[in-house]
């Protein structure tokens, strides 16, 4: 998923999320400077903004932060980070944001043919979170 801050027409901050079963991929981007990406375990009762703890984290600029998180080797691999540690303060920076923020939107991303590979329902549906629900 790709969430636009505080919305697509203007945003201020773009974060991709990539959810396995166990955790959550989570790259941030305020800036061709300033990203972060990072690992963390997927908690029933939080947000995936907002971890309470991390498997792995990297900041920088955006370039590099992608291609880090590019490479990551999946959860289940014997490579795979696993070991817990407190999230770094970068990562309340979008946190941050999200509270001066009314809500975020959010949409499923398209391929070059226009098609975000769901259906097509899903495909258009935007999500408001915050004060406002699904639209």
């Amino acid at each position: 998923m790709i969430y636009y801050f505080p919305n697509r027409q203007r945003p201020n901050a773009l974060a991709a999320v990539h959810r396995y079963t166990s955790c959550v991929d989570v790259i941030q981007i305020f800036g061709p400077e300033t990203a972060v990406a990072y690992r963390a375990p997927r908690e029933a009762d939080r947000d995936c903004f907002r971890p309470s703890q991390t498997l792995w984290s990297f900041g920088g600029r955006a370039l590099w932060v992608i291609g880090a998180a590019l490479v990551l080797r999946p959860p289940d691999h014997p490579q795979a980070p696993n070991l817990l540690v407190p999230p770094p303060s970068i990562l309340r920076s979008l946190p941050m944001l999200l509270g001066r923020q009314p809500g975020y939107a959010l949409r499923m991303p398209s391929l070059p043919n226009g098609n975000s590979g769901a259906s097509p329902e899903n495909a258009a549906r935007t999500y408001i979170h915050g004060p406002e629900r699904h639209r």
